[in-house]
C-alpha cells in the first residue's frame, strides 16, 4: 500500500508542480517557504512529543522532559512519514457538488509532498551525523550476532 499511494503520486506530482509553479497567485520561493515552514511545525510537534511522552514500560512517570535531547531528536527524524499524509490529500476530491474545482488542492498536495520531501532529506542527513559511529559499531556486532544464532539454529546438532 506504501508504494502504491507513491506511485499514485509519480503519476499525478508533474502535473501538480507544474500548476503550482505556474500559479500567479503563490510565488515560487513563499511556496517553498511554507513547505519548510510545516516541516519545522511537524518535526518540532515530535520533538516535543518525544520529549515529553517518553515512559519506559514498567516504570513510573519521571516528569516531563524525560528523554535525552539527542535521543528524542533520533526518535524525531527516523519517524516514519508520507504515507497517511498523501492518502488523505489524494483523497480530495476533484470538483465540489456544484460542480466547480476543489480550491488549492494541487497546492495542498504539493506542499504534502514537500514536507514529505524535506524530512526524508532532513533525516538521510543528519541521523547520521546524530548517530555517529559508535552507533554503527554496534549495529554491526548485533547484525554479526544475529547471523550467527540463525546460522547455528540450522546446524544439525
Amino acid at each position: 500500500m506504501n508504494g502504491l499511494v507513491f506511485l499514485l503520486l509519480g503519476t499525478q506530482l508533474p502535473e501538480i508542480i507544474q500548476t503550482v509553479w505556474n500559479n500567479p497567485d503563490i510565488g515560487n520561493i513563499q511556496v517553498i517557504l511554507y513547505t519548510l515552514l510545516l516541516t519545522a511545525a511537524v518535526l518540532g510537534l515530535r520533538l516535543v512529543w518525544m520529549l515529553v511522552m517518553d515512559i519506559p514500560e514498567g516504570e513510573e512517570p519521571r516528569g516531563p522532559w524525560k528523554l535525552e535531547f539527542r535521543k528524542a531528536l533520533i526518535l524525531t527524524l527516523s519517524g516514519v512519514r508520507g504515507t497517511i499524509t498523501l492518502a488523505s490529500t489524494m483523497s480530495l476530491p476533484f470538483f465540489l457538488d456544484d460542480g466547480s474545482y476543489f480550491p488549492a488542492r494541487d497546492l495542498i498536495i504539493f506542499l504534502a509532498a514537500g514536507v514529505i520531501l524535506w524530512t526524508l532529506l532532513a533525516s538521510n542527513f543528519l541521523l547520521p551525523l546524530l548517530l555517529g559511529s559508535d552507533h554503527e559499531a554496534e549495529h554491526n556486532a548485533e547484525e554479526v550476532e544475529a547471523k550467527l544464532k540463525s546460522c547455528a539454529a540450522w546446524l544439525p546438532v
